[in-house]
């Protein structure tokens, strides 16, 4: 894992980085990893991914405007997910 120290402001800065750093899975090779940020429906988004090895992986963090935070990991084994499908799929996710 890797956090620009310069880039920590607060204390949600400090919060979001203790907490990818405790709730990260083993994505593969940390040389092939990427990670994307979007918003999407009043909710940001933040995907660390990886597709280069013989299982693709994917680590979604899903923070909502109210606070609701949501957790989502995915270990393809059959490597029939691509970055748009697990955009939507989790772009579904919702707390009711």
């Amino acid at each position: 894992m890797y956090a620009r120290e310069s880039e920590i402001n607060n204390l949600t800065d400090v919060f979001f980085v203790i907490l990818k750093s405790i709730l990260t899975p083993d994505l593969g090779d940390q040389r092939t990893v990427k990670m994307i940020q979007f918003k999407f429906e009043e909710r940001d988004y933040f995907i660390n991914y990886n597709l280069a090895g013989a299982v693709n992986f994917f680590d979604c963090s899903i923070i909502a405007k109210n606070g609701e935070f949501f957790k989502v990991y995915i270990k393809d084994t059959r490597k029939e997910l691509d970055l748009d499908k697990v955009l939507s799929i989790i772009s579904t996710i919702n707390a009711t």
